[in-house]
């Protein structure tokens, strides 16, 4: 195998992927001769498996092997923890908990020993950040465009000697006291030529579909709005040449269907209904489909209320679970991110939306952002009683992030928030900075870091016993077998242990395991 890429799963109580590492294997072998596998799930297998799976791929043939890190480091995961000889400070990646499992850490060390010339990079939203380890030779990633057109020129530069992507010199740890060692980080492709409205990607049979297993669905690439906060790419965008034909989901969906019997998918658009016009078409193309789909999308909240026609048309296309980025209640800090509705008529409309035009058969869940300019914990706490004075569905809270220009890293000054590049602008005083990674602290009004932090902790915990199922696991809650009521009415907290979803998750990490070992 001439390029091998790990990948981690997303939610750790049952099995769910992510595409990232699948779309830039479809575009590697859509463009050249190389043979590329795609290995899932790694987080879970123990040392033993992950080692007899490097030794069925890698060989004196494999030029890379990838580490999608996006959703495989700071996660909880069932493998073995502690059976590696590397240092302890290697478990703690980063003042944000990124976390390498060590054991697989133990088993890239021993691959790349017993093949020097192997590159080992890492890709991914956050790839740049990851320590190197001894083992990390160079990172791959596109803020601003496609990373297929990035990685393409990578392999081609490694396999073949052709010219490498733009990239820079980057500190990819903090500064911990230590002398961080800088890697080459390619973040833009020399030659760009991928294209979300042509994209024809397709899951093959070496992935190891499960059946009937829910899926990733890209429908477009970007959002049409710029929120204050917000570091990821792709925001802005003010056409309609950001969506993918509906001919390729179409065939996909399909494809989909007759090979692995999947009728549930994870639409990844960061706002699936930031227009009438989009939503109609993928209703139109569903509607043309020999079965029927459910999903679970981003929606903005704001916008369904300002186009009621919206909230038939999701229904009618097989909508299952919905996640509004409310971040806040307050009509201050809410017009401050760019949402100014939430702090108007959110407290108002969600409850009608979830009870009365949804008739509570969508998983709705909330999402709030601890620390923004003019916000504060009584209203916060105030949240809280709203949620359950309204019987909804689920709600979290996520800490405010600010970092500020990070200048020694490449290419982080496209994800950027609003909030990063204006910190005086919003108040923000910057308390203590890393000499290599920017901002460590910082305070704005009631907040400081470390008080935004003990309060989404305590948030979390205080509405984690009384809140149903988030969003994304309604999917697989119901692959795994639990009933459509049971999904819908149970707590997060009965759903993870749910004896059914626990051994339903067993036998689908052995089905993929020994269906990718027999390849």
């Amino acid at each position: 195998m001439n390029i091998v890429i790990l990948n981690g799963g997303i939610l750790w109580h049952t099995l769910s992927r992510s595409v990232g590492a699948y779309k830039i294997a479809h575009w590697i072998r859509k463009h050249t001769q190389y043979t590329v596998q795609v290995v899932d799930f790694v987080e879970q297998f123990k040392y033993d498996q992950i080692k007899k799976i490097f030794d069925k791929f890698i060989t004196n043939d494999t030029y890379i092997l990838a580490i999608s890190t996006t959703f495989l480091i700071n996660r909880f995961y069932d493998g073995e923890k502690n059976t590696s000889n590397l240092e302890k400070g290697n478990q703690s990646t980063s003042r944000d908990g990124l976390r390498f499992p060590p054991h697989l850490l133990l088993n890239i060390l021993e691959i790349k020993a017993k093949y020097p010339k192997l590159k080992v990079v890492t890709g991914g939203y956050i790839s740049e950040r990851v320590p190197n380890y001894g083992i990390i030779d160079e990172s791959i990633m596109s803020y601003t465009e496609s990373s297929e057109d990035v990685f393409l020129e990578y392999a081609n530069y490694i396999i073949r000697g052709d010219e490498p992507p733009i990239g820079e010199m980057v500190y990819p740890t903090l500064d911990r006291g230590e002398n961080p060692v800088q890697r080459m980080f390619y973040h833009t492709a020399r030659n760009k030529i991928y294209n979300i409205e042509h994209d024809d990607f397709r899951f093959i049979e070496e992935d190891i579909i499960i059946p009937f297993e829910p899926l990733p669905l890209d429908v477009s690439k970007g959002c049409i709005f710029a929120c204050a906060f917000c570091q990821y790419p792709h925001i802005g965008k003010t056409k309609f040449d950001y969506i993918r034909g509906m001919e390729h989901i179409e065939k996909e969906l399909i494809n989909n269907y007759e090979k692995f019997g999947t009728t549930r998918y994870y639409l990844l658009d960061d706002t699936f209904n930031d227009s009438v016009y989009k939503l109609k078409m993928f209703n139109d193309m569903v509607e043309r489909l020999p079965f029927k789909i459910r999903y679970t999308a981003y929606l903005r909240a704001d916008l369904i209320h300002r186009f009621p026609e919206m909230s038939d048309l999701l229904i009618e296309s097989g909508l299952r679970g919905a996640y509004h980025g409310i971040e806040s209640l307050h009509p201050e800090a809410s017009r401050i991110v760019g949402k100014g509705w939430s702090g108007k008529g959110a407290r108002e409309y969600i409850p009608k939306l979830y009870h009365d035009q949804w008739k509570k058969k969508v998983a709705q869940h909330v999402n709030f952002i601890t620390g923004l300019p003019k916000d504060n914990p009584e209203n916060l706490t105030d949240t809280i009683k709203w949620f359950i004075n309204n019987d909804l569905h689920s709600i979290n809270f996520n800490p405010l992030g600010v970092y500020g220009k990070l200048s020694n890293i490449a290419g982080r000054h496209s994800t950027q928030s609003l909030f990063d590049k204006n910190l005086e602008e919003y108040g923000f005083e910057v308390t203590k900075t890393s000499k290599y990674y920017g901002i460590i602290d910082w305070r704005n009004g009631v907040w400081t870091r470390n008080s935004v932090l003990e309060l989404t902790q305590k948030l979390n915990e205080t509405v984690l016993p009384i809140k149903k199922s988030y969003s994304w696991r309604i999917l697989p809650y119901e692959w795994s077998g639990v009933s459509d009521d049971d999904v819908m009415s149970l707590s997060e907290i009965q759903l993870r242990h749910n004896t059914k979803i626990k051994s339903s998750k067993k036998l689908h990490l052995n089905y993929y395991f020994n269906s990718l070992m027999s390849l």
